[in-house]
Formats: structure tokens, sequence, C-alpha cells
């Protein structure tokens, strides 16, 4: 994990804070060893495994859950991009500034399939023409 970063630093520690016993045998020393790369292993898994479900609560929320929420956060990530158009539409072309609809507000009625194809169809237009006037 990172490179070994976090093992090398935990031995490290280990090392200056843990005393080793001058009667340790050659089997505790393995023990210890033994109970250490264990305890690496253990943590690793367990920063990973929190990290993963972490990471999948956030797509949840962030891009939905069923069919219902997914569509939902995509209508929103669609009319948030077709706002910013609407705001900078004074930045575009004539020609480009004709592909957006008389309103905002009439834009963002439409179906999110539509947005969607319309997005896909002129989000490269419109990034080259910014500031072309």
């Amino acid at each position: 994990m990172l490179h070994g970063y976090w093992s090398v630093e935990w031995q490290r520690e280990y090392i200056h804070g843990y005393q080793v016993p001058f009667d340790e045998d050659t089997k505790a020393r393995t023990l210890r060893t033994a109970a250490m790369v264990l305890w690496q292993k253990r943590m690793i898994q367990t920063t990973w495994t929190q990290m993963l479900g972490l990471w999948t609560l956030r797509n949840g929320e962030r891009h939905g859950r069923d069919t219902e929420t997914k569509e939902k956060a995509q209508q929103e990530v669609l009319t948030n991009e077709i706002q910013l158009l609407y705001n900078n539409r004074e930045q575009y072309p004539l020609r480009v500034q004709k592909l957006l609809r008389t309103s905002f507000e009439v834009h963002c009625n439409e179906r999110v399939s539509n947005l969607r194809d319309w997005m896909d169809a002129y989000r490269v237009t419109f990034e080259v023409t910014r500031d072309k006037t």
C-alpha cells in the first residue's frame, strides 16, 4: 500500500519504540516478527476495505443507486453543465449561441436522454469556440 510507505514507517517506529528482550530466543523473535507482518496485513486490508466502502457510498450518492436516482443525478449534472453554457452565452460566437434554446428553463424541461444527447453532440463545439467572439 502506497509502495510500502506505511509498512516502512511502522517498522521504523516499532524498532525505535519496542525494547527487544535480551533473553529473546529464536522462537520468540520469529513469533514477534510474524505478528508484526500479520498486523500490517490486517491494517492494509482494513484500510483498503474501508476506502472501497467509502468510495462505493460516494458513488451511490453522486451517481445514484437505482435507475430513478441515477437518472435524477445525471439530470442534475447535465443541468449544471447547461446552466454554465447559458451563463456564459456571450462568450460564444453568434452561430454557436443559436444552438441554445430561448432560455435555460425551456432547455432543462426536456427529458434527460435529450439533454444527454444534446450535450454529447455540442459539448466540444462550446469548448472549442469559447472566447472566440
